[in-house]
């Protein structure tokens, strides 16, 4: 049987991209994007709100250089990648899990950005 492991967002920046370099040079960065469900009223007058979900994204190489170059907060962005789920233990000793979304392409969806 085959696997697949795709994810695709469109949502809005909530921060500037944080970009690192590693001990080897390589430049990844990190981010969140936020996107929300419309809230609606049901037929029966009960009101349900907008629920807005973030999503942590991580970018490698080139991506996190165009990432550097041309993102920033607020703006709208398609993401394409791989969900990944991780373990790691914080500075105070206590063990964490994060999902996050290793992106493959990332590209603006506003006028003035280039895309990558």
């Amino acid at each position: 049987m085959a696997n697949l492991n795709q994810v695709s967002i469109i949502g809005y920046l909530g921060d500037e991209p944080k970009v690192n370099v590693t001990k080897a040079g390589r430049k990844v960065a990190n981010m969140a994007i936020a996107t929300t469900e419309k809230g609606y009223t049901a037929q029966n007058g009960s009101s349900v709100p907008d629920r807005t979900d973030w999503h942590s994204i991580v970018l490698w190489g080139k991506q996190a250089e165009y990432a550097e170059r041309y993102l920033r907060k607020g703006n709208c962005v398609f993401v394409q990648g791989k969900l990944h789920n991780r373990n790691y233990e914080d500075r105070q000793g206590v063990k964490r899990h994060i999902t996050e979304v290793e992106a493959i392409t990332v590209q603006s969806l506003e006028r003035s950005a280039k895309s990558e």
